[in-house]
């Protein structure tokens, strides 16, 4: 994995306010992710490319939005966390391309199940492990960029 950070003192001392990370897995496949804050952008983008096509979609995350705009996803959970079409990704396979609906987003139903596993109704989630192996990604990627180097898992 390699990493780079970008800093800023805009909010009165300094602080990473966007990465880029690339990690080669050990399948060999490379991957890479990159995020801003301070881009002045809403909108997302997700290409994922593989030896039989790609897919690409890009939008904005509709709850967030929705949730800025006063909305609650309990006024109307059927129609909660859906992207309009615009949004919607494009997957191509040998010169056929298809839409492909997004799944539909529910941030609430996360926390319900997180409430219920800590009630002891049920399982978690996200599997503490899980959790685990995300944060060490996460300091490899922050120790990547201070030390500008590339670090292994």
């Amino acid at each position: 994995m390699h990493a780079t950070l970008d800093w800023t003192d805009r909010f009165g001392e300094r602080t990473d306010c966007g990465f880029f990370v690339t990690m080669t897995h050990a399948s060999g496949a490379i991957s890479s992710v990159s995020a801003s804050k301070l881009n002045h952008s809403t909108t997302r983008e997700l290409r994922a490319y593989g030896s039989e096509g790609s897919y690409i979609a890009s939008g904005s995350d509709v709850q967030a939005e929705a949730l800025m705009q006063g909305l609650r996803p309990a006024t109307d959970p059927g129609s909660w966390g859906i992207d309009a079409q615009e949004n919607w990704g494009t997957l191509a396979r040998r010169g056929r391309r298809e839409l492909v609906p997004s799944a539909q987003g529910n941030y609430a139903g996360f926390d319900t199940e997180f409430a219920g596993a800590i009630r002891g109704e049920g399982p978690q989630p996200v599997p503490a492990s899980e959790g685990i192996q995300t944060l060490e990604v996460l300091d490899a990627a922050r120790r990547s960029a201070l030390e500008n180097g590339v670090i292994a898992l």
